[in-house]
């Protein structure tokens, strides 16, 4: 049986599930950026951080959810999208919800001051 085949075959109801489904979990993975562009700027006061500290801390996870997603491609081939994507809404709201412990970084890393 073709790809063609099967998805005119699915059930209506199914598909709008799977669509329905699917838009919420996007919704709800960008919900992240949402939040922390809300609050960036009050990280920003808090930690203390320069434009460039704050450029880093923004920019930083665009360009390694880049990276990832070569990764999460081949994954999702191997082990199928629904595991793959479940794993990423999982590791992204457990990343959001240790944000709430974020504070000033040790004194050790005061070198790292005069890099950025």
């Amino acid at each position: 049986m073709s790809t063609a085949t099967g998805l005119a075959q699915a059930a209506p109801e199914g598909r709008t599930a799977a669509l329905g489904m699917s838009t919420l979990a996007f919704t709800v993975c960008f919900a992240v950026w949402t939040i922390f562009s809300i609050i960036g700027v009050q990280i920003k006061k808090d930690l203390g951080l320069t434009d460039t500290q704050f450029g880093l801390l923004v920019g930083t996870p665009i360009l390694t959810g880049s990276l990832i997603r070569l990764v999460l491609g081949i994954w999702a081939d191997q082990y199928g999208g629904r595991i793959v994507y479940t794993g990423v809404m999982v590791a992204a709201a457990i990343a959001t919800f240790l944000l709430t412990y974020a504070g000033p970084p040790p004194e050790k890393w005061s070198a790292l001051n005069y890099v950025f």
